[in-house]
């Protein structure tokens, strides 16, 4: 008797599952918003294509869809996201009665505009005096200078110095005899200011000021170290905006671009590579920090957090060594701050000039990670698509 009771629970309970289950399919069909057909309804159709010659294989395609619709999980419910052939990317944004659509558009624009890379380098400092030595000379020979006005107009950063014998670069942390290579990263206006070179704080009355000097070493073509300013001893490569990728509008708006120096990771005290970068992010989510400006908390994996930990742990600042942070969003510099301790799994990303959309578009990316292949940050194409006339 026990045996057949024990047989009709558990058909009961197979039923009860396959009911709720049935109900739950047809709830989630009967919310979701179905497709919207741009040509329906009318819209903007956007085409990304990628930035290099060869065409995409299959799985590398379906890498791109999948993580550029994470980076719109909120609006997956009307946006279309499908490749355009084998080396772009096709957006379209509906004209809904409900969404202004050139906001939507201008949304998309810059979210797709973010590369979602997030990056973290120790600011060259007195622990890197050759480096800083070769780069102040390599910049008074004119064919460097040259050669630096091409790159302004391409838009890169300019170039860095190089060691003429050792592929490991130049002598740096002399307490643990490292050696690395340096690059230069782009500086946000958080960061300028912190050094006071724009802003209220940035004084060219001043002949003697860090900002006139740095006016200074523009007109030369040449980098400005810092020797005093907040003992940070950086190096900083000031140039006039030239990027032709650029409107002239653009140009006219950003004016100066700045270049700060930063060293590329040392091998770590276990003597592997030091790879940290934003592929060993597990979490990010916006909030404000202290003083209450929107800030970007963040947890690292284990394997990012012990990176994270010998990068900091062996710069940490003491005495008249000063370390600083630079913590690098898309190849900006958004906040350098000086290193106390060693930092492990979490971490904070301050940017007080951004607002709260902004920061949630930040997420957004970085929760969704760097596609495999970077996308020119610029439409080739967009179309305006107007509604058919069924939809009139």
């Amino acid at each position: 008797m026990l045996k057949y009771q024990r047989i009709v629970i558990f058909l009961v309970a197979g039923i009860l599952v396959a009911v709720v289950g049935t109900g739950a399919v047809f709830l989630w069909r009967m919310f979701q918003t179905p497709p919207v057909d741009v040509h329906e309804v009318g819209g903007t159709i956007l085409i990304y294509e990628i930035d290099r010659t060869e065409p995409l294989d299959a799985p590398t395609m379906e890498q791109m869809i999948e993580k550029t619709k994470r980076r719109f999980a909120g609006r997956m419910g009307y946006l279309t996201v499908r490749p355009n052939g084998d080396r772009c990317i096709e957006i379209q944004v509906p004209r809904l009665k409900k969404l202004d659509n050139a906001t939507e558009v201008e949304t998309v624009r810059s979210i797709m505009a973010m590369t979602g890379k997030l990056d973290f380098r120790i600011a060259a400092n007195n622990d890197d005096r050759p480096a800083l030595e070769a780069a102040q000379e390599m910049y008074t020979n004119p064919a460097v200078k040259e050669r630096a006005k091409l790159l302004a107009l391409l838009g890169s950063p300019p170039e860095p110095p190089r060691h003429p014998t050792n592929p490991k670069g130049f002598l740096c942390m002399p307490n643990d005899s490292e050696h690395a290579n340096y690059s230069w990263f782009r500086m946000g206006l958080e960061v300028l200011q912190q050094l006071r070179l724009d802003g209220d704080d940035a004084d060219l009355t001043d002949p003697k000021s860090d900002a006139s000097k740095l006016k200074e070493a523009r007109a030369k073509g040449e980098p400005l170290r810092l020797v005093d300013n907040l003992d940070a001893a950086w190096l900083i490569y000031s140039r006039d905006c030239a990027n032709a990728n650029l409107k002239a509008t653009e140009r006219d708006q950003i004016k100066y671009e700045h270049f700060l120096l930063c060293r590329d990771h040392v091998q770590m005290k276990s003597d592997e590579p030091n790879k940290l970068d934003g592929s060993h992010l597990i979490d990010a989510y916006a909030s404000v920090d202290d003083r209450g400006d929107p800030c970007i908390y963040f947890t690292l994996s284990k394997v990012g957090g012990d990176m994270f930990f010998d990068l900091t742990s062996r710069n940490v600042s003491a005495g008249d060594r000063n370390c600083y942070l630079a913590t690098i969003f898309d190849s900006v510099v958004l906040t350098a701050p000086k290193v106390y301790s060693g930092i492990r799994e979490h971490g904070q990303l301050s940017v007080p000039r951004f607002n709260r959309t902004q920061v949630d578009w930040m997420v957004a990316v970085l929760h969704a990670g760097c596609l495999p292949v970077p996308l020119k940050p610029v439409p080739v194409s967009q179309t305006t698509v107007e509604p058919s006339s069924k939809a009139r």
